[in-house]
């Protein structure tokens, strides 16, 4: 709200785009665009085309989500999901249909909660991707109406090949290939990252070795706390145990971030009971779910009390110092100032000559003018037949001269 009390913007002034016109432009997203069926098949003389839908054009994003990007890549991969199925000839044109449109269902309702937590095993079966992948939820006979063949036959066949249907293992999905520059172990990797995320903290230098991280047990405490400082309160862990650390930071990977536990808040410490590979990978499902985040960055406005508090006790024992009110410098005087002071006396005797002058002239115009007037007088009062002496007239004259005297001087 304005300070006038409207909801109208105050300023409507704003950039101008290419077009030399304001670049403002409102989008609507009251209803959102989805394509009712995410392919299509022709057949016309025993030549097959698939027609596959990807991106926006099959599902309209929303902006303030941010999911655009991520089902138009999920849109994709299941589009070549499709195309590796129709390109096996065991598969049934509407058995492949059939298929992906039961996947098309799935994608608007993908979230990062909904997801595998594993991208690094992501490929272009959905089974990799969908926890809850539900092949068969639209039947052959519903989508019929997408073959248009010259073939009858077509219609008819639903077979589809069982083996290439099955679920892959992903116990141990297999992880990218690191780059060629990249030649150290995980182990060392994850160190490494931890490290320079953490770099301002004290144990820092105390890790050696990726399972530091656990022996010392503020370390994930302090990552979690980088990240999300809603779930814990680092300052808290000041008094607390490795193991206890270790419990705290493992309960809240598990009920907050869906980071299931591999080992207890005790054997963490120790290790010796698990492969070297369950917990790597474990911690590198950690370092995954923060690496690429913004870390949160405290505002020192939100701080001003503590920052009072501690300037308090930096200073208790200062003796105020008061010697620089008692010393005072000299004003320097600048370059156009002593210009003037200089020629001081010189320019106050110019303008009181002047002024001098000014009004000598002034009262000899003024003699002049009470003269006339004064003969006027006279002859005026000689012509009516009075008997006025000289002695009157001479009164007449210097009275009119003390008048205008007095006048000049009251103007000046």
């Amino acid at each position: 709200m304005s300070k006038h009390g409207s909801y109208q913007m105050p300023n409507l002034e704003f950039a101008v785009n290419h077009y030399g016109k304001p670049d403002v432009a409102m989008f609507d997203f009251t209803s959102m665009f989805a394509a009712e069926m995410s392919c299509r098949v022709i057949v016309r003389k025993g030549a097959r085309l698939m027609q596959c839908l990807v991106g926006d054009s099959l599902l309209e994003p929303f902006w303030p989500t941010g999911s655009g990007c991520a089902r138009g890549f999920l849109s994709s991969m299941d589009a070549a999901y499709a195309i590796k199925l129709w390109s096996n000839p065991q598969n049934s044109t509407l058995g492949v249909l059939a298929q992906r449109e039961s996947i098309y269902r799935l994608l608007n309702q993908t979230t990062p909660d909904t997801l595998q937590r594993d991208i690094s095993a992501y490929t272009v079966d959905p089974a990799t991707r969908y926890p809850n992948l539900n092949r068969e939820s639209v039947n052959s006979w519903q989508v019929k109406h997408l073959v248009d063949t010259d073939d009858p036959s077509i219609l008819e066949q639903t077979f589809m090949d069982t083996h290439a249907l099955q679920t892959p293992h992903l116990d141990t999905p297999g992880r990218r290939k690191r780059r060629s520059g990249d030649l150290l172990p995980q182990g060392a990797t994850l160190l490494r990252w931890i490290s320079a995320q953490l770099h301002s903290y004290q144990f820092i230098p105390e890790l050696k070795e990726a399972s530091d991280v656990f022996r010392n047990g503020r370390v994930l405490c302090a990552l979690i706390n980088r990240y999300r400082p809603d779930l814990i309160d680092y300052a808290a862990t000041k008094d607390m145990s490795p193991v206890e650390c270790n419990e705290l930071s493992f309960a809240v990977l598990e009920r907050e971030l869906h980071i299931d536990r591999v080992m207890s808040a005790k054997q963490s410490l120790d290790l010796t009971e698990l492969e070297s590979r369950i917990w790597l990978n474990y911690l590198d499902q950690i370092c995954d779910l923060f690496r690429g985040e913004i870390p949160h960055i405290k505002h020192p406005k939100m701080d001003f009390s503590d920052l009072r508090q501690k300037y308090r006790i930096n200073h208790t024992h200062a003796q105020p110092d008061f010697s620089k009110l008692l010393a005072t410098k000299p004003k320097a005087k600048s370059p156009m100032q002593d210009a003037v002071d200089i020629p001081t006396t010189v320019q106050r005797r110019s303008v009181l000559e002047e002024e001098r002058a000014k009004r000598q002239r002034r009262h000899e115009q003024l003699l002049n003018i009470g003269g006339g007037a004064a003969a006027g007088a006279a002859a005026g009062v000689a012509g009516s037949g009075t008997g006025t002496t000289t002695q009157g007239l001479l009164k007449i004259t210097i009275l009119h001269h003390s008048l205008m005297e007095n006048k000049f001087r009251s103007g000046c």
